[in-house]
């Protein structure tokens, strides 16, 4: 890993410079979806993270419409 990130085209390759786009999601969701799952299993955990996903995914697209 370290020596994948060591230069600037490792880094592009392996996806990281992306992190600032998963940090504004994530961002976005917690301010308007909640900040703290409320399920207790991993089940229903994994099910409202999904959840979570789909409803972000359609905010986004009404808006834009």
């Amino acid at each position: 890993m370290r020596r994948l990130l060591r230069t600037k085209r490792g880094r592009r390759r392996s996806g990281y410079k992306q992190r600032w786009e998963v940090e504004t999601v994530n961002r976005m969701i917690n301010r308007n979806l909640g900040s703290s799952p409320r399920a207790r299993s991993a089940r229903r955990l994994s099910m409202e993270l999904m959840l979570r996903c789909v409803t972000h995914n359609l905010m986004i697209f009404s808006h834009a419409l």
